[in-house]
């Protein structure tokens, strides 16, 4: 794997922090700034995830005919507006595959 070098400035405390972690962990400081830059990768992108699966709900939901209401009270959402722009896309490929199948 090819690597690049950088300058990084730190407040003090992180570096502090930063020293006590790679001593811990038995690596060098440098390794652990990899380790964490790693390991918060995987937690966007199991975030990533958790939101694609959410949004895929609500649209299999608005697809099977539920109202917003229903919508909103499966998935936790507090506003209408997530619920509105989730569905409301569903709901406009709905209505496309209504008018192209009236077309047939």
């Amino acid at each position: 794997m090819k690597t690049t070098q950088f300058k990084l400035n730190l407040p003090a405390d992180v570096k502090a922090w930063l020293e006590e972690e790679a001593v811990r962990n038995l690596r060098s400081q440098g390794a652990q700034v990899v380790s964490c830059l790693r390991a918060a990768m995987s937690r966007q992108e199991a975030v990533g995830d958790q939101h694609a699966l959410r949004y895929r709900g609500v649209m299999e939901l608005a697809w099977s005919g539920c109202d917003d209401d229903e919508i909103a009270s499966f998935s936790g959402h507090t506003t209408k507006a997530m619920i509105v722009k989730y569905a409301g896309e569903a709901r406009q490929i709905m209505r496309a595959r209504q008018a192209a199948a009236k077309r047939k």
